[in-house]
């Protein structure tokens, strides 16, 4: 699934460190190289069907985090070309080839009976409490590019990208409904810590984390929602977000980027990070 982060996004640092390791994806300028995926269907008593794509563009994702349970996420992908066959096609040259069972940059995230993983948001570096669910929404505007010797598409382009999303709150006070109401800029973090420390230590040894350097409530022009009481139990309010480019955005690693999103990942191991 980071493969998928890093083709939606296009950018990625080097790694650092080796056990554990970090690593940070974020929003460039240039789109990476374009996917090839294959898919077989297997049919019992009849020959396996393959089907591939050609030139895929990753062309954003959706993710629901709720106030407790699994987190979960939908990925939009267009290709350009696709063919089908009784055989599989094999790597095409200049391929780096990553199967569903090895991409797993993050291994010991992975959920288990025995561990799980620990959320929290931060709004301007200062831990926000009051949240109760969220959503992040990218998306790249892909557009297809056809022409007129073929019915097949010649190229799948980004757009402009866009990222939005919405956070619940319990309106415990107006400071951050003001702060919707002015329009003001805020930075804001999802971090999804796994259940694994170092020995004596605090620091978690894998995470994932989505940082927003630069957020405006209700996005460019958008009106602040009006809180309704519906019964005498806590206040609800559900504010949406739009994030923007920032210049000097610090990752994981070190990199000072200009961006609108950063992934940061931590692995506990750098092979983990290998994608």
């Amino acid at each position: 699934y980071v493969t998928f982060f890093y083709h939606a996004l296009g950018g990625k640092t080097s790694i650092a460190g080796s056990g554990p390791a970090t690593q940070a994806l974020y929003g460039a300028a240039d789109e990476p190289t374009g996917l090839f995926i294959e898919k077989q269907f297997t049919r019992s008593g009849a020959t396996s069907i393959y089907l591939t794509y050609h030139g895929a563009k990753v062309n954003g994702f959706d993710i629901t985090i709720p106030e407790d349970g699994i987190v979960t996420g939908t990925w939009d992908v267009m290709a350009a070309v696709e063919d089908s066959d009784t055989t599989a096609t094999g790597v095409p040259g200049g391929t780096t080839l990553v199967s569903p069972d090895s991409d797993n940059p993050l291994t010991s995230l992975k959920l288990s009976s025995t561990g799980g993983f620990h959320g929290y948001v931060q709004i301007d570096g200062s831990d926000f409490t009051t949240i109760q669910s969220g959503r992040i929404t990218l998306t790249n505007n892909a557009q297809r590019v056809g022409v007129i010797s073929s019915n097949q598409s010649y190229a799948i382009e980004f757009g402009r990208r866009e990222i939005t999303g919405e956070v619940q709150i319990v309106l415990i006070d107006a400071t951050h409904y003001e702060k919707f109401i002015d329009n003001d800029d805020i930075s804001l973090r999802f971090r999804f810590d796994a259940d694994l420390t170092p020995s004596g230590g605090s620091t978690p040894n894998s995470y994932i984390e989505f940082y927003f350097p630069k957020v405006r409530w209700g996005g460019t022009g958008g009106r602040a929602p009006t809180p309704t009481i519906d019964d005498p139990g806590p206040l609800s309010l559900t504010l949406p977000f739009q994030a923007l480019r920032a210049e000097d955005v610090t990752t994981v690693t070190g990199d000072v980027v200009d961006t609108d999103i950063v992934i940061n990942l931590k692995a506990t191991s750098i092979s983990d990070l290998n994608f």
